[in-house]
């Protein structure tokens, strides 16, 4: 329970308490938008709590700077619509820093490409979350 004032949901740490409380050995995560005001602190705050990063055209990345991008190592999957002029570009201009990143810009989408391109979408994210996992088999 939290404290009298404090919002137990709030960023940053609410992914890092989620995950550790779930008990979760690693996983992935994927941000569109708003959810940007979780997912960057944690990214930043936790990078070796994820296995990848999938930000979809998520804000709050202008709340670091290009130094704290360069130090990230997690996969990264950047994914934004091709007809997301603001957002979506805004954050890739950030996003870019990632060392160990890749990016996708889905033709004909808007700012939830998800939505206008789901296949391509799913198709990516299922490509990337293969790739990056670590298989103990």
């Amino acid at each position: 329970m939290a404290s009298r004032g404090q919002d137990p949901i709030k960023p940053p740490g609410f992914l890092h308490k989620f995950i550790t409380a779930a008990k979760m050995n690693k996983p992935f995560i994927i941000s569109p938008s708003m959810s940007g005001s979780f997912s960057m602190s944690h990214l930043m705050e936790h990078p070796d709590d994820i296995s990848g990063f999938i930000p979809v055209a998520p804000m709050a990345t202008e709340n670091f700077k290009p130094e704290d991008y360069k130090k990230i190592k997690t996969p990264t999957l950047i994914i934004y619509g091709e007809e997301d002029k603001k957002l979506g570009v805004d954050s890739y201009k950030r996003l870019k820093d990632l060392p160990n990143s890749q990016v996708h810009v889905l033709p004909k989408a808007k700012h939830p490409c998800y939505l206008d391109q789901p296949d391509m979408f799913h198709h990516l994210v299922t490509e990337f979350i293969q790739r990056n996992s670590n298989s103990k088999d």
